[in-house]
């Protein structure tokens, strides 16, 4: 899965602690979801825990975490 730029606001919004959405992704400003029901990662004071249940989200987990450099 590629990220397009609306996908990688909502990812900013979240690092941010900022409500965002796009097509892909929800950022309620403490936890990064997934449309299809996941949740990607999610603020813990202040480190982010990331979620790697599925191939599918650590595909994007890859994606976000290289944002970061």
């Amino acid at each position: 899965m590629k990220l397009n730029l609306a996908d990688k606001k909502v990812i900013q919004a979240f690092f941010n602690k900022t409500q965002s959405e796009s097509r892909c992704f929800i950022s309620d400003g403490l936890k990064l979801l997934a449309t299809w029901g996941e949740q990607v990662a999610e603020w813990k004071d202040d480190q982010i825990i990331y979620n790697t249940e599925s191939k599918k989200t650590k595909q994007i987990l890859d994606q976000v975490k290289s944002l970061l450099k």
